[in-house]
């Protein structure tokens, strides 16, 4: 998702109140996303159906191989970005959202 495509979404999702944006205190460029009572509420209800996917998606994979999935898939992310300079959303996937 390019960065246009993800501020029109993050401005659909905060106009329907699932999430709240602020500027960041600590890079003004950068924007702090989190979730409403009511995103959260909606995180809820989705889980157990994302759950039920994943398993069905992932049958059969062990562990390991999840991890080498999700790193070659990283790789690719990184190399996309790279190749359009578009920063990649999902390069921080290690920090918390609050």
């Amino acid at each position: 998702m390019d960065v246009t495509a993800l501020s029109r979404t993050l401005t659909r999702m905060e106009d329907v109140g699932l999430i709240t944006r602020r500027q960041s205190a600590i890079d003004r460029r950068a924007s702090e996303v989190g979730l409403t009572r009511a995103g959260r509420s909606l995180l809820a209800r989705m889980q157990p159906d994302v759950e039920a996917a994943r398993e069905e998606l992932f049958a059969g994979m062990s562990a390991r191989s999840l991890k080498t999935l999700e790193n070659l898939l990283h790789t690719v992310l990184e190399n996309l970005a790279a190749a359009s300079s578009v920063d990649n959303p999902l390069s921080h996937r290690d920090q918390e959202v609050t």
